[in-house]
This record gives C-alpha cells, sequence and structure tokens, in this order.
C-alpha cells in the first residue's frame, strides 16, 4: 500500500528542502513603518490543484515579487515529496553527511 501524500506534505517538504540548503521558509512579510514588505530570498510554496500541485516560489523583492528556483512546472504532492526528498538527499551526499 502506497502513502498518500497532501499539500501539506508538499508544504513540510519544501521547508525541510529550505532548512537544509538554509533559506528562510514562510512569513515572509514584515511591518516596515506603516507598511509591508517581503523578505528577500524567502521561500514559500504555492500550490493550486487546478494548474497541477505546487512550486516553490522565491522573494524577489520588497513588493513580494517572486521566481520559481527549480522552474514552473507544477507536482502533485506525492511527486513533489518524492524529488525534495532525493534532492535532500543530494545534498547531504555532497556534503559528506549520507
Amino acid at each position: 500500500m502506497s502513502t498518500r501524500y497532501t499539500k501539506k506534505d508538499a508544504e513540510k517538504s519544501a521547508e525541510r528542502l529550505a532548512n537544509t540548503l538554509g533559506k528562510k521558509f514562510g512569513k515572509c512579510w514584515t511591518k516596515k513603518g506603516n507598511r509591508n514588505v517581503a523578505e528577500i530570498g524567502c521561500w514559500t510554496y504555492d500550490h493550486n490543484s487546478v494548474y497541477g500541485g505546487g512550486n516553490i516560489n522565491e522573494i524577489v523583492n520588497e513588493s513580494g515579487g517572486v521566481r520559481e528556483p527549480f522552474g514552473s512546472r507544477r507536482l502533485k504532492p506525492e511527486s513533489f515529496v518524492n524529488a525534495v526528498n532525493m534532492s535532500i538527499k543530494s545534498v547531504e551526499i555532497s556534503r559528506g553527511v549520507a
């Protein structure tokens, strides 16, 4: 029997990858004076099942503009979690941790 992955699982995986790479994840907005400002370099998980699943976004300016550091292809939660697990393992191997 295979494991069923959800959007929540994919988001947790994205956070694990961000932590592995030393990136800030989530809570990307702060208050400066009387305006909200996005933290450049912060990652978020963007999920939309209508468009095929989720992807990682990275904030690129204080207005909240984003780029997709891993490309624009969205993955369903199961594929996303598996891809992130492989990515984390690759980083661990390259660092001599695994």
